[in-house]
């Protein structure tokens, strides 16, 4: 007996005795097998899960969690092939998104989006996912009417309109 062609997303996982239970004959693709009586032989096939690992570069900056489907998943978690993972980042106050990447170092970019989520539309290997938060930063635009000068400071350091803080 010789398992052909494995359907996409599933993995072939052996030769067993029963269709549930029962004595593991082989893991073998190619299975030669000398009944000395009657028998049947299943073949048994599972879907492939691949694991997705997720994290935020710097704690305490913001939280990022996951789904599949309308389930959580933690960090870590299996997932079957094919599925939609969608992570969603939750800045603390004051902080952005930076950025998506494939790293815990935040290195290597996933793409230039600073949305609020991040999507793997179909699971075909293991996926590790973390997101960059940033300082929010604002212009601050002074000016003056009439005779006179403005001074700014931000702590010690001089500042001139249009700066960003």
């Amino acid at each position: 007996m010789t398992v052909g062609t494995v359907a996409t997303g599933y993995q072939f996982d052996g030769w067993y005795t029963a269709a549930t239970g029962g004595t593991e004959l082989s893991r073998e693709n190619k299975y030669i097998y000398y009944p000395t009586a009657a028998t049947t032989v299943y073949a048994r096939f599972s879907t492939i899960k691949y694991t997705v690992t997720y994290g935020v570069h710097s704690s305490g900056n913001g939280t990022l969690a996951a789904k599949v489907g309308s389930t959580n998943i933690s960090s870590g978690n299996t997932v079957n092939y094919g599925s939609e993972v969608v992570f969603t980042a939750s800045p603390s106050t004051g902080y952005e998104i930076e950025g998506w990447y494939s790293d815990a170092d935040c290195t290597t970019s996933l793409n230039n989006d600073t949305n609020k989520t991040y999507t793997i539309e179909s699971l075909t290997a293991a996926a590790t996912v973390y997101v960059k938060f940033k300082q929010k930063q604002h212009t601050i635009l002074f000016g003056k009417q009439g005779n006179g000068t403005i001074t700014a400071k931000v702590g010690n350091t001089s500042i001139s309109t249009g700066n960003k803080l």
